[in-house]
């Protein structure tokens, strides 16, 4: 999980710099988040079977309180980024690095000590 989260933090650092520094074309945007989903991919999977694994008798229950969890964030996400004045990339890379930031600092000082920072 750690990787991934590093590769998150990573690939939204270079949204950042892509949207300060580059021009906006196709490839600002898709590059970075082609490494972003590919770590969205190392995260995803393992988080799901670790918040599950408590919860065997009621596995569907807690499948879906955590696929309406992500929904709702992604609600949320939306409705603060639908207020951002600026029409540019900077707002969404700046969103998506604070996103990775607080993952990152979640993984390290709230995962618990039984897994060395979260597998």
């Amino acid at each position: 999980i750690l990787i991934g989260v590093f590769l998150a933090v990573l690939s939204a650092a270079s949204l950042i710099i892509f949207a300060l520094f580059a021009d906006l074309t196709i490839a600002a945007i898709i590059i970075p988040f082609i490494f972003y989903y590919f770590s969205a991919g190392l995260i995803f999977a393992t988080c799901v079977t670790k918040a599950l694994t408590p919860f065997p008798s009621i596995a569907g229950t807690a499948s879906a309180l955590l696929g309406c969890l992500q929904v709702l964030m992604g609600v949320i996400s939306t409705a603060i980024m639908s207020c951002a004045p600026d029409l540019s990339l900077k707002p969404l890379a700046f969103y998506v690095f604070i996103a990775m930031i607080i993952s990152l600092l979640s993984i390290l000082y709230i995962t618990p000590s039984d897994t060395p920072h979260g597998g």
